[in-house]
């Protein structure tokens, strides 16, 4: 399965979940890392990923990798502050 046949099975899932789903989910988030544990977590996740410094001879697949995992700490970031706003 190529990569974008991937991101489009996925984008399709993603329609099954309903709002109050969704909202749970983000409830849920916000009640893990709002904590004090959570936030040191987070805190450790945005160490080990976006304040991390890259070496010029890292290769495309490493910051493919690093990017990813940015993109899933800023992900949970994004869900747990849209929790707090969730009544």
């Amino acid at each position: 399965m190529s990569f974008l046949n991937k991101i489009q099975e996925r984008f399709a899932l993603m329609k099954f979940i309903s709002n109050s789903d969704q909202k749970n989910i983000d409830r849920l988030f916000t009640r893990v890392f709002q904590s004090e544990d959570g936030q040191k977590i987070l805190a450790y996740l945005h160490h080990i990923t976006t304040d991390r410094a890259i070496s010029v001879q890292a290769t495309q697949e490493h910051l493919r990798h690093l990017a990813g995992q940015r993109a899933l700490v800023q992900t949970i970031q994004k869900l747990a502050d849209r929790g707090r706003f969730i009544n």
